[in-house]
C-alpha cells in the first residue's frame, strides 16, 4: 500500500530543519514587514512565531482551478476539539508571496451533501457582493486523493441496513485561505470597545443578510479582531474592528423557505438560542442570531469584567453547557439556566441574586452601591427584556391543558371529596393575569426590535455614547475562567493567553 491509501496526507509536506523553507519561516517569524519605516502586521507576525514550536512544520497544498498554491505552517493557532468537523487554523506564509502579509489557512472536513455550499464559495459571494466585516477570499478547494473523504456513513449503511435514514453524515477534507489574521475576541481592551467590536459583527451580519445569506453559527470563536493598518501623514494608524467568520453553516435564503425542515440544529450549543435549542426543527431567524450575539456577550463579560458571580466555572458550565434530556433516547433541549434567563428577562445565580456587573475597584467592597454597577448591565438588562418579550409571545402560542370528560372510572373517591370538602370554604380561584391590549403591544414592539439588526445596534449604543454613564477604560481583568476548564477546549489556542 502506498502512504496515501495507509491515510497518510500527501498534500501535506514536511519542512525539515536546514531547508530553505525552514529558513524562510525562521526569518519571517522574527523580522517585521516595514513599510515607509513602520513595522506593519505585526499581530500576525507575533501570532505566526508563537505556532513555531517543536512541534512539526508543513508546507500545505490547495489546488485551486488547476493551480497548485503553497502555504508553509507551523503549529495550528485554532483546533476544535471533539467530535466536530476536526476543524485546524493556521497563520501561514503564501508561497507566492513569501515576503509578503501573513494569511490565514483553515483546514477542515467539511459536510459534503445537497443544499450545504463550502464556505469559499459563500465568501467568494460575499466579497463580490462587497459585503463588510467578513474574511476575504484568498483561495479554496477539497483535499484530492485517497483517503480524503469519509467512508464511514457508508459502512454505516451496510451495518444498519434496516434504516432508512443514515445518521452519519459524509464529509470531505477542505481547505480554505484569507486574507485578514484575526485576534481573538478575549483580547479586546474594555467593555465599551467590547460592544463595538460585535456590534460591527452584527452589522457585518446584517449585510450579509441582506444579500441573501444568514449566518447560522455565531459563537465566541467565530467573533474576531480585525486590525486595518494604514500610514496617514507619516503615522501609522491602526483601527480595530469586528470580523464575523466560519460562514461553514451559513445558508441562503431562498434554500431556507423551500427546503423541507429536518431534525437537526445548527449552530454552537454554548451560544445557540434557546428557542433553536427546544426547537430541532426550526430554522434559525435573525431574533436567534441576535440572541447568539447576546450569549457571546455575556460570555466575555463574566470572564474578564467584574461581576458578583463567585464561581464562574460553575456559571459558564451551567449557562453555556447546560442542557436537558429529552423522553427519547438522543434528545437534548435548552439548559434550565439560559432559558430561565431569556424567559424571566433576568439572569440568577445560586441563592437567587441576580447577576450584577460592577465597575472595576482598587480595594475589595462589601456592600455594592447603585453607583458601583457597570454602565454594560444597562444594555443587558435592555437585551434582556427583548428576549423575555419574544418568549412571552411566543409562549402564547401554547395550547392549555384540555380537560376530559369525567367517567365513572375517573370519579374522584368518595373519602377523598369528602377529605377535600373540609376546607372548601377556604378555596381560591387561581388568580391569572390577562394582559391588556397594550401590554401586548408594548411585548411586540419590544420582540421586533430583534429582528431588526440597526435597532439592536442602536438600542446598545444609547448606552455607550451617553456621557453621564462614565464607561471606564480600564474595566478588564484578568480571565477569570481557570485555564484549565473544559470550556478553553473548545477555544482557540491563542485565546488561552489573554
Amino acid at each position: 500500500m502506498s502512504p496515501a491509501q495507509r491515510g497518510h496526507d500527501s498534500s501535506a509536506t514536511r519542512v525539515t530543519p536546514g531547508s530553505a523553507e525552514h529558513e524562510l519561516m525562521s526569518k519571517r517569524a522574527n523580522t517585521p514587514i516595514v513599510q515607509d519605516g513602520h513595522d506593519i502586521g505585526e499581530h500576525a507576525r507575533l501570532l505566526f512565531r508563537q505556532t513555531l514550536t517543536e512541534s512539526p512544520w508543513y508546507r500545505l497544498e490547495v489546488v485551486c482551478e488547476q493551480n497548485q498554491r503553497h502555504f508553509l505552517v507551523g503549529a495550528p493557532h485554532y483546533v476544535s476539539y471533539g467530535s466536530s468537523c476536526g476543524t485546524r487554523g493556521y497563520v501561514a506564509i503564501d508561497c507566492s508571496d513569501s515576503e509578503g502579509p501573513f494569511v490565514y489557512l483553515k483546514d477542515a472536513w467539511r459536510v459534503d451533501r445537497d443544499g450545504i455550499e463550502r464556505e469559499g464559495d459563500v465568501l467568494q459571494y460575499l466579497n463580490d457582493e462587497q459585503v463588510d466585516g467578513v474574511p476575504t477570499l484568498v483561495c479554496h478547494s477539497d483535499v484530492e486523493g485517497p483517503g480524503q473523504v469519509s467512508d464511514s456513513q457508508e459502512v454505516w449503511k451496510i451495518r444498519h441496513p434496516q434504516t432508512g435514514h443514515c445518521i452519519m453524515k459524509k464529509h470531505c477534507h477542505y481547505r480554505l485561505v484569507v486574507k485578514e489574521v484575526g485576534l481573538s475576541m478575549s483580547q479586546f481592551e474594555n467593555a465599551q470597545e467590547l460592544i463595538y467590536l460585535l456590534s460591527t459583527c452584527i452589522e457585518a451580519h446584517r449585510d450579509a443578510y441582506e444579500k441573501g445569506v444568514i449566518h447560522s453559527d455565531i459563537s465566541a470563536w467565530n467573533v474576531l479582531i480585525m486590525i486595518k493598518e494604514e500610514i496617514v501623514d507619516g503615522r501609522l494608524v491602526q483601527k480595530r474592528t469586528g470580523l464575523l467568520t466560519d460562514w461553514s453553516m451559513s445558508k441562503r435564503l431562498c434554500a431556507l423557505l423551500n427546503a423541507p425542515r429536518q431534525w437537526g440544529r445548527s449552530g454552537t450549543w454554548q451560544f445557540m438560542s434557546a428557542f433553536l435549542l427546544n426547537s430541532p426543527f426550526a430554522g434559525t431567524s435573525i431574533p436567534d442570531e441576535m440572541e447568539a450575539f447576546f450569549h457571546v456577550l455575556l460570555f466575555y463579560v463574566i470572564r474578564f469584567l467584574p461581576h458578583n458571580c463567585r464561581n464562574v466555572e460553575q456559571f459558564v458550565h451551567d449557562y453555556f453547557d447546560g442542557f436537558q434530556s429529552g423522553i427519547a433516547w438522543g434528545q437534548y433541549y435548552c439548559g434550565v439556566t439560559k432559558q430561565a434567563a431569556v424567559i424571566g428577562g433576568k439572569i440568577r445565580l445560586p441563592g437567587g441574586a441576580n447577576l450584577e456587573i460592577y465597575r472595576p475597584s482598587q480595594v475589595p467592597i462589601v456592600t455594592h452601591s447603585e453607583a458601583d454597577r457597570h454602565p454594560i448591565s444597562l444594555i443587558l438588562n435592555a437585551l434582556l427584556r427583548l428576549f423575555e418579550a419574544r418568549y412571552t409571545l411566543l409562549a402564547k402560542r401554547e395550547c392549555p391543558v384540555g380537560r376530559v370528560s369525567t367517567s365513572a372510572s375517573s370519579a374522584v373517591p368518595s373519602k377523598i371529596k369528602a377529605y377535600f370538602a373540609r376546607f372548601k370554604h377556604l378555596r381560591q380561584k387561581p388568580i391569572k393575569k390577562e394582559l391588556t391590549s397594550e401590554e401586548w403591544d408594548s411585548l411586540r414592539e419590544k420582540a421586533l426590535t430583534l429582528e431588526d439588526h440597526h435597532r439592536v445596534i442602536a438600542l446598545m449604543g444609547l448606552f455607550v455614547v451617553d456621557s453621564k454613564l462614565q464607561w471606564p477604560e480600564e474595566d478588564k481583568l484578568a480571565d477569570q475562567l481557570r485555564p484549565d476548564s473544559d470550556i478553553h477546549s473548545k477555544q482557540d489556542l491563542a485565546g488561552r493567553n489573554t
